[in-house]
């Protein structure tokens, strides 16, 4: 995170170097959603679909921030901001902490 922060922020990065952690960051996230979604099928998490839905709208936004980086060279701090604060962390701190005491539960009963 700090090295994409500044590659982005403080023009420490070439282009193709941004560029290239944004990609990562890409594959990182979808892997990761891919292993959520899993456990959510295996354990029967009843709120799986609406989770994976926003699964899918957090990777079409991180997309988006990619292409737009990709075509122009430039992305918004404030759009990054936004997409980490109100995307990213508002997942995590709701829907993930939900799943996370369901796992907990399935696993420990």
């Amino acid at each position: 995170a700090r090295s994409l922060y500044k590659a982005l922020f403080e023009n420490s990065s070439p282009y193709a170097a941004t560029s290239d952690l944004l990609h990562a960051l890409l594959s990182t996230t979808q892997a990761h959603f891919e292993t959520e979604e899993s456990l959510m099928r295996l354990h029967g998490y009843c709120e799986r679909e609406a989770h994976a839905a926003n699964h899918k709208l957090i990777l079409a936004t991180l997309g988006r921030i990619i292409e737009r980086y990709d075509t122009t060279s430039v992305v918004s701090k404030k759009e990054v901001g936004i997409f980490v604060k109100d995307d990213v962390m508002t997942h995590i701190l709701t829907e993930d902490r939900k799943l996370g005491v369901f796992l907990k539960e399935r696993l420990t009963a």
